[in-house]
């Protein structure tokens, strides 16, 4: 289905191939899932797709080397397991529209979060990779009422113009940090961004005893790090019902 914000309509038929907007280099893992438009808020239209129709949602934000596709095989697992899983391209990528002076990596997470409790999502939990990652830890910071977790892989301290370090020392919400051992790019930046963010937030890192980076570390069921990111879900923001 194709959804805009702030329309309503009868309901769309199901998107063709020709048709995805968002997911089109791997249609069938969006095949059952709803083609959505929503504003950043400063002139951009940013673009994603839902899966899932439960209560508490889950925001994937993507790399920046990568695009929804990375995200989309754990969104389809989330949303068979009762989520709401939103995969969204960020302005400038994909077919979201190009940003504005004013659009931000951090408000494109924001503005994700705000399409899904406008449209009955009730719990949140935000979920970014590498670029997405950086842009996760400082939406928590920013969305209100704030998000029941976050969890960011791989992440940059800094990232354009997202200041993710600063952020993490103003985090109040329980928050997963994981990297891979043999990334040795981001292992000491996400080591940095934990001792950043204040104990009382519950916060948690693992490093991986792998070379994956961002959405390459989560693999099928089983691994290290999916494990942990269910857990952090199941604690901290439970499917609802």
């Amino acid at each position: 289905m194709i959804a805009f914000a702030g329309c309503s309509s009868a309901p769309s038929p199901a998107a063709t191939p020709a048709e995805l907007l968002v997911g089109e280099d791997c249609p069938d893992l969006v095949a059952g899932g709803t083609q959505v438009h929503f504003a950043d808020g400063h002139g951009a239209s940013l673009t994603a797709v839902t899966l899932g129709t439960g209560k508490t949602g889950v925001v994937l934000a993507h790399m920046s080397d990568g695009d929804v596709c990375g995200w989309l095989a754990y969104a389809l697992q989330l949303a068979k397991g009762g989520y709401r899983a939103m995969v969204f391209y960020f302005h400038g990528y994909g077919t979201s529209s190009a940003g504005t002076d004013d659009s931000s990596l951090d408000g494109d997470v924001v503005a994700a979060a705000g399409y899904l409790r406008g449209h009955g999502v009730e719990t949140i939990a935000l979920v970014g990779a590498s670029m997405g990652g950086t842009a996760t830890v400082a939406a928590a910071t920013e969305l209100s009422p704030p998000p029941a977790v976050a969890i960011s892989l791989s992440a940059p301290k800094f990232y354009q113009g997202v200041d993710a370090l600063t952020a993490a020392g103003k985090l109040t919400v329980p928050v997963l940090y994981a990297v891979g051992q043999g990334d040795t790019d981001f292992t000491g930046q996400t080591q940095a961004l934990y001792d950043a963010t204040p104990a009382s937030t519950g916060r948690t890192i693992l490093i991986a005893p792998t070379t994956a980076h961002g959405t390459g570390m989560v693999g099928a069921p089983g691994s290290q790090v999916r494990d942990a990111m269910d857990k952090a879900l199941r604690d901290h923001a439970p499917v609802a019902g």
